[in-house]
Order: C-alpha cells, then structure tokens, then sequence
C-alpha cells in the first residue's frame, strides 16, 4: 500500500494514477480439488453471500479502475475478497 501511495503521489502530476486490487482466497480451477468443507468453511469467513469470490470477479474491480469514471481515483486499495480482507 505504501508504494501504491508513494507513486500515486509521484506519477500524478504526469496524469497516471495508481492503485491496487487486493484479493482474498479465490475459486480457482487449482483449489476445486480442495476437501469441499475447507471451501465452506472459507465461504463462511466472508460477509458477501457466504462465498469466496472469483477470478472474474477481481478481474472486474481492475476494470473498474480503468473506466474514465475512475479518474479521480488514485492511491486507493479496493478490496476484491468478497469481505474476506473485513471479516
């Protein structure tokens, strides 16, 4: 997060923003082999709907980011875990 911020601060002047996605555990095609109650169990630690969320889902957040609707956004952490980083 430091040179997230530390960045955003340097490259703005030049019109660059800066930011990150920070994911949590993720459904994956690697962890579909996962004991089924491990995966529950880590749904159970998020707020969002009981589920981790997905490769796609964080994919979205950067996309996000990218839109002009963003512009004004730099600096910042969104947080792509489906609470998991909160809970």
């Amino acid at each position: 997060m430091g040179m997230t911020q530390s960045l955003a601060l340097e490259l703005g002047r030049y019109g660059i923003r800066v930011n990150m996605v920070t994911p949590g555990p993720l459904a994956t095609d690697h962890n579909a082999s996962y004991p089924a109650e491990v995966m529950k169990r880590l749904g159970e630690e998020t707020p969002l709907h009981g589920r981790i969320a997905t490769v796609e889902e964080v994919a979205d957040a950067v996309t996000l980011l990218l839109l002009d609707e963003a512009r004004a956004i730099t600096g910042a952490n969104v947080l792509a875990s489906a609470g998991f980083a909160i809970a």
